[in-house]
């Protein structure tokens, strides 16, 4: 997809391969039950979340539209409510939800290495 090269995405995420494009398209017809808003649509794999489950789905007959499914890996079809859908928008309201999820977690791993650095500091006084 030679337009997605053109958006950058937001950190964590990053664009798929031939190979990640099947097998996450697989999945999804597989997880997805009746009641899904993705229940066999038409979508390309958009983008694959780095660090967690989460993909960007892009519906083909909605090219501006962007679904983030959290995908379970169960290998059968979810019951209703998974496989959950994380963001439904356009592709720069995507591009600040990932921009926001990304600030959350930055300030979640700054918060971590602070309460490490306390417990380093109280172990050495003992």
């Amino acid at each position: 997809m030679n337009e997605q090269h053109a958006i950058q995405l937001p950190p964590e995420w990053v664009f798929p391969t031939p190979e990640q494009t099947e097998y996450l398209l697989r999945e999804l017809g597989t997880e997805a039950p009746v009641e899904h808003v993705l229940y066999q649509q038409p979508v390309e794999v958009f983008a694959v979340r780095t660090t967690c489950d989460d993909v960007a789905y892009r519906l083909i007959e909605s090219p501006e539209r962007i679904v983030v499914v959290h995908l379970t890996w169960v290998g059968h079809t979810e019951c209703e409510g998974h496989p959950t859908v994380e963001f439904d928008g356009s592709i720069p309201e995507f591009c600040g939800f990932c921009e926001r999820q990304y600030a959350e977690f930055v300030e979640h791993q700054k918060l971590v290495a602070e309460i490490m650095e306390r417990r380093r500091e109280g172990q050495q006084r003992l």
